[in-house]
């Protein structure tokens, strides 16, 4: 049935209605969705801004995406959110529609992922890209995920690319999604139509941001677990999804066997999941950098010693880990052997006053930084 394959494409929480056409209507068209959920989060209710947590790293593109949501369309059109797997792209697409499901119909707006216009293709439209076009043209916003995905198929892009054209013909909104880059990743056509909006990139959720989430999840679940097993899933898990993933783990556990962690289930629980770090910078990478680079070791580096070559190597790794990760002054004391939050201002302080100079640690640093923005593999 055409309702039971239109089920398996769109989000859940909306129906199809059918009402009698008027004489002369198009008889391809597939009748007109409403909403039959709680209207302002139709596309997921976990996906809102407030929900999203940011940093100064994601500022720009947050509040980009917030004011298309303001907006609703033409200013910023096409919108494209670029950034690495697990960096919150789909989470701030569907944060733009649920925010505007307030102003607009649900059935005013398209979401789905290229797997998804694959299946409207496929399974509802025969195959036929023109008529796919043709009812996929009637909304009035058009948000696709993983455009990255079409990489290979130019077939898709092509006509993904005249579909773009036609809303930004009619001054209707695009809202896009991929990992990588627009020009680097896409063919020409479909690039240069998504070049011509507003293309932000969201950083991969640093150490301060994953630490605030395992913070909010273990409120939330009531997990119980203590500060420095907080720090230790953040640090250990710079995926996101990992961290996900690990946190239900552990809610699992504690549902299950009805009791709290204790230090030896939280070691069982993390040596035997595995985490996925994908591309990025995390502290451990930068503190081995550090280590190698001023010849002493990590555990030096954590450790209380005050010899001043320890201390240079240790104020510097504070430092790049501060400007790179973006990590507060509580989280990085804590990093370093739980160092007091203004011994680590102190240090930052004093490094960037020798960054600001022409001596031997200015040197040291900017070949530090250059090598952990080689492991990080991004635009800083």
């Amino acid at each position: 049935r055409f309702e039971a394959r239109l089920g398996e494409i769109l989000a859940p929480g909306v129906r199809l209605v059918y009402e009698n056409a008027p004489h002369g209507t198009d008889e391809d068209d597939p009748g007109r969705i409403q909403d039959s959920a709680t209207v302002e989060r139709a596309f997921g209710r976990q996906f809102t801004f407030s929900s999203f947590l940011v940093n100064s790293k994601n500022y720009f593109p947050v509040e980009s995406a917030k004011e298309v949501a303001r907006q609703g369309y033409e200013r910023f059109n096409p919108f494209v959110v670029c950034g690495t797997s697990g960096s919150g792209k789909t989470h701030i697409i569907r944060a733009i529609a649920n925010s505007l499901v307030r102003r607009y119909e649900p059935s005013s707006i398209f979401m789905g992922s290229t797997t998804s216009i694959g299946l409207f293709v496929g399974k509802l439209c025969a195959g036929d890209w023109q008529l796919a076009r043709h009812r996929l043209g009637r909304f009035t916003f058009l948000f696709l995920d993983d455009l990255h995905l079409l990489a290979e198929d130019q077939t898709a892009q092509t006509e993904i690319g005249l579909l773009v054209d036609s809303y930004l013909e009619q001054d209707k909104q695009v809202v896009c999604s991929l990992v990588g880059g627009v020009s680097t990743t896409l063919g020409q056509h479909l690039a240069s139509r998504l070049s011509s909006g507003l293309i932000v990139n969201l950083k991969r959720p640093d150490l301060s941001i994953r630490l605030k989430f395992t913070q909010r999840v273990n409120r939330a679940k009531g997990l119980r677990l203590n500060k420095e097993q907080c720090l230790t899933l953040s640090q250990r898990f710079p995926d996101m999804r990992g961290l996900q993933g690990v946190l239900l783990k552990i809610g699992v556990f504690k549902n299950v066997v009805h009791r709290d962690l204790a230090d030896k289930d939280f070691e069982h629980i993390l040596s035997h999941t595995e985490a996925v770090s994908g591309e990025g910078l995390t502290p451990d990478s930068l503190m081995r950098e550090a280590s190698d680079l001023f010849g002493v070791s990590v555990e030096e580096l954590k450790g209380k010693s005050r010899g001043r070559h320890i201390v240079e190597a240790r104020q510097a790794a504070m430092f790049v880990m501060r400007k790179l990760l973006g990590s507060s002054y509580p989280v990085l004391g804590k990093m370093f052997g739980g160092k007091d939050h203004s011994t680590v201002m102190h240090a930052v302080k004093k490094m960037e006053s020798a960054y600001a100079g022409n001596g031997d640690m200015r040197a040291k640093l900017t070949e530090l930084k250059r090598r952990c923005q080689t492991l990080e593999k991004g635009e800083l």
